[in-house]
């Protein structure tokens, strides 16, 4: 029998021409139980030490007694002598081997360890998924690097079927049950994921977004719901209505009057950015004129610091230019919200106390939680804020940037839609109010079908099991478990033709259709904005096609609109240029 092959690769043919291993083990009863406990493993823990020894990592320090015992066992020789004479060489050689050798063995018998682990014994080992997802959480981290998360997540679950093990101790999901199981109300929880959630934070203090306490959040939730109802935010509503007259006064009317295209995809997130700095602060950004002191890029600069920085502690120190730019931006956001609370509970101080009530500002300084009698803390308000920013506005812009580009380039979208709204708002004069653009059912299927296709925030969010059953499965606790709206909004069987732009097929929506398109999550921790969203979109998408007709430029391809996923699932390219023409000559807001 061969033991030792010459060289690395012939360590194959040796192991299939005489794999006794198996042959042996289930015949010998009087085997030590430790023999019969790797069964399972085969011929594998002889392979990875004949391997090593036939390419040199172990050095041969027995050749006599190797030879001698060769002399002795033949190919007569029964299977059970062949493995005490292969056990007995291993443990001379062992006990030969210079101490430094052994010690620069061990990281390598650990490495192998593992590996062997993962392989056939880790909780997740029955899973399916990308082999080197076994020893390795690279795939969902480079997907994030690559900026192509979404998609990757969806070509996971399209390859291996749900759940599908993505990493280490990771696991993805897309059938139905697990929205509820992960995200839904319970008296076993599946509590969000501490490295993910905590880098969400510009000013350290905590937010509705990353507080894990359940109990904690609770209270959050609790002092911001007010402020975030539907009835709260329409005492707004007039603010809303001037923001829109000017991202047409200052964007469309310009380029409809010149005919000229023009850009809209900055001014899209300017405009929705100045909604919320004056829900969230009183006072308005003003990006869209060009009046204000801050922009867009201070409140980027959140998204390109906060998450490197959760793994990158020491980020803030590193002297690169487009490093420190980034964190003087971040520190004028935070210094703005931080003077923008200070000056609001002034002017309540000097005007009295019926100052802006029942403004969302308002609501949220007055908010006393009901169970514990508190009230939020300054640093709570001013951290919550930037989020609402954060949260709010790129969602938003996002979310018409898609609805704009698919109404563009479908003509028979476009004409259901345009007929919709100007048979119901002949008078160009009469500004549309929330309450009456709900009634718009086209509309209304427009924007649901973008949020299926195009949602900003599709990418599984993650949680981290508590020992629980998910979907079919139990699941461990300690593993990371998430389901992603991005590719459960595309199962075939709820939704065909999956990835074509049908906002017929929400006229006549199913159970099953809203169950599985979570543009908002699901659950007690689902998103709290959805009525600001839901009142900006409507505003904005009505008054606009009220005005204008809107061509996509020839110069906008697919390509560019596939989506970047830095967080916010936005257009790759970070443009969207349209040809504005007015339909009342002369009225443009």
């Amino acid at each position: 029998m061969t033991y030792f092959a010459p060289g690395p690769l012939s360590i194959w043919g040796a192991y299939n021409k005489h794999s006794w291993l198996p042959q042996i083990l289930p015949a010998c009863s009087e085997l030590p139980c430790l023999l019969r406990a790797v069964a399972p493993f085969r011929d594998t823990a002889t392979l990875i030490y004949l391997e090593c020894f036939s390419s040199g990592i172990i050095p041969d320090l027995s050749h006599r007694e190797q030879r001698h015992t060769r002399a002795k066992y033949d190919r007569s020789s029964t299977p059970l002598c062949d493995l005490i004479m292969a056990t007995s060489t291993t443990m001379t050689q062992v006990q030969n081997i210079p101490w430094f050798t052994a010690l620069w063995t061990l990281p390598l018998l650990y490495l192998v360890a593992k590996i062997v682990y993962n392989i056939y014994f880790h909780p997740l080992a029955k899973f399916p998924g990308p082999f080197f997802a076994k020893f390795t959480s690279i795939y969902p981290m480079m997907s994030m690097v690559r900026m192509n998360r979404i998609r990757w997540q969806h070509e996971m679950l399209e390859k291996y079927g749900s759940p599908v093990r993505v990493g280490t101790n990771e696991l993805y999901f897309s059938d139905m049950k697990s929205w509820q199981d992960i995200y839904g109300q319970s008296s076993n929880p599946c509590p969000k994921e501490k490295v993910f959630y905590d880098m969400f934070t510009a000013t350290g203090a905590v937010s509705i977004l990353n507080e894990r306490n359940k109990a904690a959040h609770a209270r959050l939730r609790r002092l911001v719901s007010h402020a975030f109802s539907l009835k709260g935010l329409l005492q707004d509503e007039p603010m809303i209505h001037q923001k829109v007259k000017t991202l047409l006064d200052v964007v469309f009317a310009p380029a409809a009057a010149t005919k000229e295209p023009v850009d809209i995809f900055h001014k899209l997130l300017d405009h929705y950015l100045d909604i919320t700095t004056y829900l969230s602060f009183g006072q308005s950004f003003d990006c869209v004129s060009g009046k204000g002191t801050l922009n867009h890029d201070d409140l980027d600069a959140f998204m390109q610091t906060v998450p490197l920085q959760a793994f990158f502690p020491p980020l803030r120190r590193v002297p690169l230019k487009k490093i420190q730019d980034a964190y003087k931006a971040l520190d004028r956001l935070i210094k703005f919200a931080e003077k923008s609370v200070k000056d609001f509970y002034d002017k309540i101080e000097k005007n009295g106390d019926d100052y802006a009530r029942g403004t969302f500002l308002r609501n949220l300084a007055d908010a006393v939680d009901p169970e514990t009698g508190s009230k939020l803390t300054g640093p709570e308000l001013v951290e919550n804020s930037i989020l609402f920013l954060v949260a709010g506005s790129d969602t938003t812009a996002v979310t018409s940037l898609y609805t704009i580009w698919e109404i563009g380039r479908r003509p028979d979208v476009r004409k259901k839609l345009l007929d919709e709204i100007r048979t119901t708002f002949p008078d160009p004069k009469h500004e549309p109010t929330y309450e009456e653009t709900t009634e718009l059912e086209y509309l209304n299927a427009c924007i649901e079908e973008t949020l299926r296709i195009w949602g900003p925030l599709s990418a599984g969010f993650p949680r981290v099991s508590p020992g629980k059953t998910i979907g079919d499965h139990f699941i461990p606790a300690g593993v990371q478990v998430a389901t992603p709206a991005y590719v459960t909004c595309r199962d075939p069987k709820v939704f065909p033709n999956p990835t074509e732009y049908i906002p017929e097929r929400w006229l006549n929506a199913t159970s099953d259709m809203k169950n599985m398109s979570r543009p908002f999550s699901y659950g007690p921790r689902n998103c709290i904005g959805k009525h600001l969203a839901d009142i900006g979109l409507h505003l904005t998408l009505t008054r606009l096609y009220q005005l204008y007709d809107i061509e996509i430029d020839p110069s906008m391809t697919d390509a560019m609109m596939v989506q970047k996923d830095r967080g916010v699932s936005a257009p790759w390219d970070e443009k969207l240029i349209v040809r504005p023409t007015f339909v009342h000559e002369g009225i443009g807001s």
